[in-house]
């Protein structure tokens, strides 16, 4: 269920696409997300998706409730990036990453078994990791 947090005035949802073509996909897409059962809430939050470098992607002192990482990454590759931690809001604010289960990845298809894992930034500014146990096989990307 789509929430939207108590505290969320002025929140949006933003997404960051690689090339132009899947941006414009995403941003049609996320513009009718409350046209989705459950997600009619979505329709009070406002959406962008813009073209750029998820591995370059510094938000200055930004704060979201939630990050969402849409490909696989090797866990050196998320301690090299640590403005996905960085932006993370206090008191709850959620990184969740798949996490390629070998490094180097064994790639099948350009794909890896990965596990999703959850970084939750708490009050005092603390990062906890949870892994979920289940298996996934994921889309990897590296950095260029």
């Amino acid at each position: 269920t789509w929430t939207v947090f108590p505290n969320c005035n002025g929140c949006t949802v933003e997404g960051i696409e690689y090339d132009q073509k899947t941006a414009q996909w995403a941003s049609k897409w996320m513009s009718i997300l409350h046209e989705f059962p459950g997600l009619e809430e979505a329709a009070q939050v406002g959406k962008t998706v813009h073209v750029g470098n998820a591995f370059a992607w510094n938000p200055q002192g930004g704060t979201y409730h939630v990050i969402n990482v849409g490909f696989a990454v090797v866990k050196d590759t998320l301690d090299g990036t640590p403005a996905w931690k960085a932006a993370l809001a206090e008191d709850g604010g959620k990184l969740i990453v798949p996490l390629c289960t070998t490094t180097p990845p064994e790639l099948n298809n350009g794909r890896c078994k990965a596990k999703f894992h959850v970084f939750t930034r708490t009050q005092s500014g603390e990062i906890h990791e949870e892994t979920w146990s289940e298996d996934v096989n994921f889309v990897y990307v590296g950095p260029s």
